[in-house]
């Protein structure tokens, strides 16, 4: 009788939460479209992504804002990291990766700042970028190597041991500096590595399989522009890339065969201004229910099971760098690469979109 006395303790706090958290938002937006989240002096969002209940902004020069969701004009945290190669490990910890000198890798309480531990990662020759899989199981780099005498560029892509502080053994990628292109990357949890870019402008993925450092394909594809995003859906099944003609495909994990295009244009929607429809900004919602991706200054939110747009959004700032979800996939975060621009919260309710 006792435990179940607990057990239903826990569901009334979890529903009186989630019910303050729904209420303090919408009463801080009064009727608004949007809350901003002014952060003065900021240079341009380079990253934003929800980390637990909270929401953590990493700015072009390294300064980093966290919020907590449940109340949102609130800051958690204010500091600076250096970098704004970084990735979130989970509710507590961010991994970031120095841009200049020797390449060192730490790992940051979101909390203070503070510096749980560091090791180094690369030289002072390389360029390093860090990803998370979306479950936070797997934390891969991407080294770039300055091209050689031959103009070839080489890419390496490892996993990372942060219990032991260890880099894995490297997986190389070589391109042809003049024909092929490496413009995003993404890791799952089983250690594949998939890496979106173009040959001979044609669009191009190529898996890596980290742990037995081998590709298992690379694969162009007829009649696509250079893809520009990529991720993997939360069951590690496709993949889904976006490229600069406006359409995500969706692509078999396993073999790299196409399976759709998803339509994200309207009929007759263009882009008069900037003339670019690139895909970019991809990314889940925490619980792998919905995904979004913008081609600027438009953002669209699709099922992730249907791969059917659900909701569209037009921030007012014309240039959205980064979009994350609220942990209950009731509001959604934008944020904007010019300096001095807010991130700013939107209504995006789940029982109006079915």
């Amino acid at each position: 009788m006792k435990q179940k006395n607990k057990k239903s303790s826990v569901w009334m706090f979890v529903f009186i939460f989630a019910g303050l958290f729904l209420w303090m938002l919408v009463a801080n937006m009064g009727g608004k479209d949007h809350v901003s989240l002014a952060v003065k002096n900021n240079g341009g969002t380079a990253f934003l992504e929800t980390a637990g209940n909270s929401l953590v902004a990493v700015f072009q020069d390294g300064r980093t804002v966290v919020w907590n969701w449940s109340a949102a004009t609130v800051q958690r945290a204010d500091f600076s990291v250096r970098t704004d190669r970084v990735c979130v490990l989970d509710s507590e910890r961010l991994l970031t990766v120095s841009k200049t000198g020797k390449k060192v890798l730490s790992v940051v309480n979101l909390t203070e700042g503070k510096i749980l531990k560091s090791f180094s990662v690369g030289q002072a020759g390389q360029d390093v970028w860090p990803r998370a899989s979306l479950d936070k199981s797997v934390v891969a780099l991407m080294r770039h190597n300055k091209p050689d005498s031959a103009e070839t560029k080489q890419y390496e892509f490892l996993t990372v041991n942060l219990k032991n502080d260890l880099p894995g053994v490297p997986t190389a990628l070589t391109i042809q500096q003049d024909s092929q292109v490496v413009v995003d990357f993404v890791v799952d949890s089983d250690d594949m590595v998939y890496v979106a870019g173009s040959h001979e402008e044609v669009g191009r993925i190529v898996a890596i399989d980290l742990d037995r450092g081998k590709i298992r394909w690379d694969k162009t594809y007829d009649d696509t522009k250079e893809f520009c995003s990529v991720m993997v859906a939360s069951d590690g099944k496709s993949i889904l890339a976006g490229n600069r003609n406006g359409l995500l495909y969706q692509l078999d994990a396993q073999t790299g065969d196409l399976a759709k295009p998803i339509q994200l244009l309207e009929e007759g929607e263009t882009r008069p201004i900037t003339n670019d429809y690139s895909v970019l900004n991809a990314a889940f919602s925490p619980d792998g229910r919905y995904y979004v991706v913008t081609i600027n200054p438009k953002a669209y939110i699709l099922d992730a099971a249907t791969h059917k747009i659900v909701h569209t959004l037009s921030p007012a700032d014309k240039l959205v760098s980064k979009i994350a979800f609220s942990p209950d996939n009731r509001f959604v975060a934008t944020s904007d690469i010019r300096a001095g621009y807010p991130v700013k919260i939107w209504k995006f309710l789940e029982e109006n979109n079915k």
